[in-house]
């Protein structure tokens, strides 16, 4: 599939695509870490786990 540009595994949450499922599965932890992320302070704007 390297050679052929083949990217049949596809993320669900964005428009990336990648050829083996390994590269997707490290793709989606990035998304669940950002969505753990969901409390935000109103004075910073930084985003906390809790």
């Amino acid at each position: 599939r390297s050679h052929n540009k083949d990217k049949p595994y596809k993320c669900s949450n964005c428009y990336r695509a990648y050829s083996d499922s390994a590269s997707l599965q490290i793709h989606l932890s990035a998304h669940a870490i950002k969505n753990a992320k969901a409390f935000c302070c109103s004075m910073c704007g930084r985003a906390y786990t809790s």
